[in-house]
């Protein structure tokens, strides 16, 4: 900022335009009229005066998140019998994108490119978020699952384009068309937790008459077959937490047991 100093006290205080974006603290009124900076050193100490700030809370929003919010999803989504996916796009999403829908709505965007701070926001949760994942905690993924989302990601952002070149529709139409995209995505989630609850219903039904059967070489490949089948849905029908410091895996189990092949088949009757 190519401005005096002495004068920069003055400016904050008085031209109505930082008051009304900075709502809560008023940072340039704290850094030139509080601290009185007058030379560029000055200023670069109370920046990084800021930045530690800035970690401080940063560390304390990682405690609260990690001894409050997270054991709480845990237990709404097993309260809820939901899967580890079904959380993360119900709980997880709209607790993440309630805080960013209130500040775009804040006068602070009013003059914004509010849009580009979104898909900035979410290149930034993708890649940070993601790497960070990814880097510190072992964790297992679906296939089909991400395959879906990335296809709806996919969706979404070849339709942000088409509303950016097409002008005719009304600005309305096209936030009321990208609104309904969450529902729908929402309730093929639904969908697919309850088809894949039916055929874990199915399996353990078949598996059942199966161990009834009379033992036969094909039988028991069928057998096998179908309970590593079901093992396989069943895991993505519950919780898991994977802990990084012993990489010891806890499961949260959404009321299902899971099954080993040769158990079972040993133990089947006639």
């Amino acid at each position: 900022m190519h401005f005096n100093y002495l004068h920069r006290c003055e400016m904050a205080t008085k031209i109505d335009d930082c008051k009304y974006i900075t709502n809560f603290f008023n940072y340039y009124v704290m850094m030139y009229c509080s601290f009185k900076i007058d030379n560029k050193i000055t200023e670069i100490v109370v920046m990084l005066l800021f930045a530690l700030i800035y970690c401080f809370f940063l560390c304390i929003l990682y405690e609260g998140v990690n001894d409050y919010f997270a054991p709480t999803l845990k237990i709404a989504a097993l309260k809820m019998r939901i899967n580890e996916y079904m959380a993360g796009v119900v709980l997880v999403g709209v607790a993440n994108s309630t805080p960013d829908l209130l500040v775009n709505l804040s006068p602070a965007r009013l003059e914004g490119l509010t849009f580009n701070i979104a898909m900035a926001n979410a290149l930034t949760i993708i890649c940070l978020s993601g790497g960070a994942v990814c880097f510190i905690r072992p964790f297992r993924m679906n296939g089909h699952s991400i395959f879906r989302d990335l296809l709806f990601l996919l969706l979404i952002v070849e339709l942000v384009r088409f509303f950016m070149k097409e002008t005719a529709l009304a600005p309305w139409i096209k936030g009321a068309i990208l609104l309904i995209i969450y529902p729908i995505y929402l309730l093929i989630n639904i969908v697919d937790l309850i088809l894949l609850r039916y055929a874990i219903r199915k399996l353990r039904a078949d598996i059942e008459v199966l161990r009834q059967s009379p033992s036969s070489r094909e039988h028991d490949l069928i057998l096998t077959e179908k309970i590593v089948r079901l093992n396989n849905l069943q895991q993505d029908d519950e919780i898991q937490i994977l802990e990084s410091k012993l990489y010891r895996k806890r499961t949260y189990n959404a009321g299902f047991l899971l099954l080993h092949p040769s158990s079972l088949i040993h133990q089947r009757g006639g």
